[in-house]
């Protein structure tokens, strides 16, 4: 009797060369007669330098057979099925060229198929990552019994639905019978573009009157890249489409067969889910999603629980959350059904338990079981889930980490951020950075190795940001001779792991790089701090340049004697469109009290646009910047928002939804959303400015923390009067203040404001009157607040006037990245020095 052989088939398209040896490796490494193996590599579409490598590292394997296939076919389907025309063994079985077989492999498999008589044998795989940041999609679990090393079923035999499954129905683990193949002339579909295994396993299944299954024996080892395909860290809306088409394409053919499709539809409705939730879509798009998928969410149950993967309640919520996503229930109205489906999210989380969410089904209903909470509130759970572990305490969904806030206005938090919150922080980036050019980034992360115990790291919201996108970012732009999409800095730089300030190498390699074309930064401040560190030391950095003191003895003489011009002419023309000709924007925070520095920043950049970009934090992104009316205006598509007035005295007043918003009056954002926060009070003020339909447009004003206590019956100072009193004080009078901070004294007797000088011109505010300036504020003061002016009416005495020199808020921020390991581009400005620690600090640097 002739003993059985077997054909492994091999599509390659342009794939790495060390991956592809490696592939080579595991067929040298067969425990099997090599004169009974056929290997057809089908050489497809690939670079003409791939053919000659693949001949020379297989050249001393006899029974590999290559060919080369070029045609207007974009998937493996085609090479796949040119090599099926060409089979000469009993069996055939499938290596991607990226992978490997262990060596065990195709003598075991050939030795059950022969032993049971099958037309068809799945066998087991198991995944090797390239590193942490691989998305793993594929479970290898076996769900049959591992008490054999071979099962054998009937078609038709219930077990079967088993290998229903996104990790059995791809083309690896498995080997076919040729005569079956061709008897029933199974074939790929080769317009199918995503998953064009499905159907050709369906079609499998469906005629083969025995199946093997090798429970025990791990065959295949997946090598998982981030080269792949699978990997990709967004999908464009095309591909998103025809991905959902091809889906209901395999669902038709298997329901039409009466297969279960129960588990393979779960787990293809999970991976859209996530790919939705990547990046925003259009409402178009998400219709047309919701058109193909909507029939079979219909005709298609929840697969029965199975404690060993799934139980009941892991079921339906990961069912929930997908239908809620993919059905559209979340982008139709002003933000209720938002809410909807955040509770139904985590309505099994112990707060979700707590307050009843699975039974709440109106906004008034909420209302009434939820309080409003703030930090304080959330600070205990957050304990218990890094030093202990403990999960699904206030959210449904993965901590991924936890944002380190500054605390420059109270104390510092670590916010709970989601993998989804990190992915549209990263998309918003990414789009920013891929306009062309490059880009002087000034962010940082601080991100140590030490993990928390529920396997979370801490990291600023921006950090995190960052740490998502390290593989992409090309760092040290003016190396490159294509910069679109490149960044300045080297790596170092943005992954130091802890606070650094690095003022002078982050504008050593922004400076070498004459194709800059946009500045961004998390705040307006930032900004203006390092190009008043490069107004006062130009010339160290030029003698850096052409030295090559900081750039491993790498000379930069011609660029700094360029800059060298450039500087000698001065700043007070907007020297930066000179250092980068083709700088056309600057993104970075800057309303509210920030704009005392964004109007600052135009000495530096004339008329470059300018762009508030997003109101963001570590809770969220949850509003965008209109330049057409340079408002920002509210995005109600993933959190839900209330808004809780603030009386004139400062105290509470109502709290209402969207929709009950006056134009003109202030509010404290008050936010529930997917991170597990719920009716959060933010600490932000704002004032409507109007609605139009349900966009909601608004000012962002300031921080509650920095509201000015006045005495007893008094009430409060707005941070944003006392700005408007100052703003009105540096143009009336034509002062060179370039900050400022305030206190109230000890007795409670007078405000004292700290105005400090601007860091360039000669003028020194102590020659100016200081009782002249101190009246004048206090008369502005008293006009923009009434507070203030009822509290002068005999509690208050007129407010005192401290100068003090240039970088003093700088030199603050500096001491408190050492103290607190935060980035730079974290630690706000002070504005309320509410502690005598504070204010010794700033009275210390008193001007004169």
């Amino acid at each position: 009797m002739r003993e059985s052989t077997i054909t492994v088939i091999t599509p390659f398209h342009n794939t790495d060369k060390e991956l592809f040896s490696g592939a080579v490796s595991s067929m040298e490494a067969q425990r099997f007669p090599s004169d009974r193996i056929e290997w057809i590599i089908v050489v497809h579409n690939s670079d003409d330098d791939y053919l000659d490598f693949v001949k020379e590292r297989t050249r001393d394997l006899e029974y590999v057979k290559i060919y080369e296939l070029h045609n207007d076919r974009r998937t493996a389907s085609s090479p796949r099925n040119y090599a099926l025309e060409r089979v000469n063994g009993t069996y055939i079985t499938f290596l991607d060229s990226d992978d490997m077989l262990t060596p065990e492999c195709l003598s075991t498999v050939v030795s059950g198929m022969d032993e049971s008589g099958a037309d068809l044998g799945k066998y087991r795989g198991e995944r090797r990552q390239e590193d942490e940041g691989i998305t793993s999609f594929l479970d290898n679990r076996v769900r049959f019994s591992q008490t054999k090393s071979l099962l054998c079923f009937k078609r038709g035999d219930p077990e079967l639905n088993k290998l229903l499954t996104m990790a059995n129905m791809m083309m690896s683990c498995q080997v076919i019978r040729t005569d079956f193949l061709k008897e029933h002339q199974i074939r790929f579909d080769e317009d199918i573009k995503f998953e064009e295994d499905v159907i050709f396993n369906l079609e499998c299944l469906r005629f083969a009157s025995s199946i093997a299954v090798f429970p025990q024996m791990i065959g295949y080892i997946y090598y998982m890249h981030h080269g792949s395909t699978m990997q990709e860290t967004t999908m464009s809306d095309e591909r998103l489409l025809r991905i959902c088409q091809d889906l209901s394409k395999q669902l038709e053919l298997g329901l039409d067969y009466g297969f279960d499709m129960r588990y393979l539809f779960m787990g293809h409705m999970k991976m859209i889910a996530e790919e939705i939730q990547k990046t925003e879509r259009d409402i178009s798009v998400r219709k047309e999603v919701r058109d193909y998928l909507l029939p079979y969410y219909q005709r298609i149950p929840l697969p029965d629980p199975n404690e060993k993967f799934l139980s009941a309640s892991e079921l339906r919520r990961i069912s929930e959350e997908n239908e809620s996503i993919i059905l559209g229930y979340d982008i139709f109205d002003d933000g209720a059904d938002a809410l909807r489906r955040i509770l139904k999210k985590n309505c099994d989380t112990e707060l979700g338990k707590d307050w009843c969410f699975e039974t709440v089904k109106t906004v008034a209903e909420y209302r009434k079981r939820v309080p409003i909470t703030d930090y304080d509130y959330y600070s205990p759970y957050i304990e218990l889930t890094t030093r202990i572990g403990e999960s699904e305490i206030f959210s449904g969904e993965e901590i991924s980490g936890y944002a380190l806030t500054s605390g420059s206005s109270g104390r510092r938090k670590r916010i709970p951020y989601i993998k989804s919150q990190i992915f549209e922080n990263a998309n918003e980036l990414r789009s920013l950075l891929s306009e062309g050019g490059s880009s002087f980034l000034l962010m940082q992360s601080i991100r140590s190795d030490e993990k928390y115990a529920d396997g979370t790291y801490l990291d600023s919201i921006t950090g995190a940001t960052l740490q998502s996108l390290e593989k992409e970012l090309k760092y040290e732009s003016f190396r490159l001779e294509d910069t679109k999409g490149a960044v300045t800095s080297p790596h170092d730089l943005y992954f130091a792991g802890k606070g650094i300030t690095s003022y002078h190498e982050k504008l050593l390699y922004a400076l070498l790089d004459r194709r800059v074309e946009r500045i961004i930064a998390p705040f307006t401040w930032y900004i203006l701090d390092i190009l008043q560190y490069l107004e006062r030391h130009y010339n160290s950095l030029l003698e850096d340049m052409r030295e090559g003191t900081t750039l491993g003895g790498e000379k930069h003489a011609e660029r700094a004697d360029e800059l060298s011009k450039i500087f000698a002419e001065g700043f007070d023309k907007p020297v930066l469109t000179k250092v980068w000709p083709s700088l056309k924007l600057v993104v970075a925070g800057g309303s509210s009290s920030f704009c005392i520095y964004t109007d600052q920043l135009r000495r530096y950049i004339g008329d470059v646009k300018y762009s508030e970009g997003l109101y963001a934090s570590s809770e969220g992104i949850f509003a965008r910047y209109d330049e057409n009316s340079s408002l920002m205006m509210l995005r109600n598509d993933t959190s839900y928002f209330e808004f809780r007035e603030i009386n004139p005295d400062g105290s509470n007043g109502e709290t209402v939804s969207l929709e009950d918003v006056k134009d003109g009056v202030k509010y404290e954002v008050i936010v529930t959303n997917n991170t597990g926060l719920y009716r959060y009070a933010m600490g932000d003020v704002i004032v409507v400015d109007h609605k139009e339909d349900k966009d909601l447009f608004f000012k962002l004003l300031y921080k509650r923390d920095n509201e000015i206590i006045l005495p007893v019956g008094a009430g409060i100072i707005a941070p944003d009067s006392l700005y408007t009193a100052i703003e009105r004080l540096i143009v009336d009078m034509d002062l060179p203040i370039g900050d400022y901070s305030y206190a109230v004294s000890d007795d409670y007797s007078h405000l004292v404001i700290y105005l400090e000088q601007r860091g360039h011109g000669d003028e020194r505010l102590v020659s100016y009157d200081l009782g002249m300036i101190a009246g004048e504020l206090d008369r502005l003061l008293r006009v923009n607040c009434i507070s203030y002016d009822k509290a002068r009416s005999g509690l208050m005495d007129e407010c005192r006037v401290i100068i003090v020199a240039p970088e003093t808020q700088a030199a603050y921020r500096e001491i408190s990245v050492v103290r607190s390991n935060l980035t730079p581009d974290q630690i706000k400005p002070l504005r309320y020095l509410d502690t005598p620690a504070k204010q010794r600090f700033f009275a210390s640097l008193a001007d004169g």
